[in-house]
């Protein structure tokens, strides 16, 4: 198995049955899973880019003009799927027209490094999982070397809080694994954010036991089937 996607093992949670969880793992195996950082595929593109830059920026202008350009595409198409995809991207954007990043970053000078695709598979008891956050960053507090990161996250309906747990966790041991030996990683601003319900979690959330550790289980129940 080349790589198992965070949306994927929360597909696995909600399989009811042992066939249908042995079904989703072997279609793993033979397919090469085409996802982008959102882990959500490429129909939440063009919403979660203009997020993730907005992140950066500040400037609530780009998610206007985003939802301004999609309107101007969803006219143009005749495609009822296309239709939808814009529709559920502009419903997403919506609820970004005046958000405030300010509490999900630190207040200091952020470095914002790049994201190796090398670095994106990690492995957990033996299992390869892909991690593709939207942004990893580091800072200094004194002497210190922070890091921290953002993964926005997208799914029809939403996932719960304790899905986006998975996320979060999956996020912290991606900055553990590829960053530890150089910065501390700060767990209040290792986040996973569901951009389609505005929930998000921390990983200091799950450290004091705020929200259940779900995905060394997970991972756990998934190698049965392996």
């Amino acid at each position: 198995m080349e790589k198992i996607p965070i949306a994927k093992i929360v597909e696995f949670r909600r399989k009811k049955s042992d066939g249908s969880r042995l079904t989703l793992i072997n279609n793993l195996k033979k397919t090469k899973e085409k996802t982008n950082s959102s882990d959500g595929g490429d129909y939440w593109t063009t919403s979660v880019s203009s997020i993730s830059r907005l992140y950066k920026t500040d400037d609530n202008e780009l998610i206007h003009d985003k939802i301004s350009d999609l309107l101007v595409r969803y006219d143009l198409t005749s495609a009822k799927i296309s239709k939808l995809m814009y529709q559920s991207n502009i419903e997403i954007l919506h609820n970004f027209e005046v958000f405030d990043f300010s509490d999900f970053k630190p207040k200091f000078d952020l470095t914002y490094i790049s994201k190796p695709i090398d670095k994106s598979i990690i492995y957990i008891n033996g299992v390869p999982i892909q991690v593709r956050p939207q942004h990893i960053y580091t800072y200094e507090v004194g002497n210190l070397k922070r890091i921290g990161g953002i993964w926005f996250v997208a799914k029809k309906d939403g996932f719960k809080s304790s899905e986006i747990g998975i996320f979060t966790e999956a996020l912290y041991q991606y900055l553990s694994i590829n960053y530890s030996k150089d910065f501390e990683i700060d767990s209040e601003f290792c986040v996973a954010l569901d951009v389609t319900n505005l929930i998000d979690v921390r990983y200091s959330q799950i450290k004091n036991n705020e929200i259940s550790s779900l995905l060394y289980s997970s991972i756990n129940s998934i190698k049965k089937f392996i």
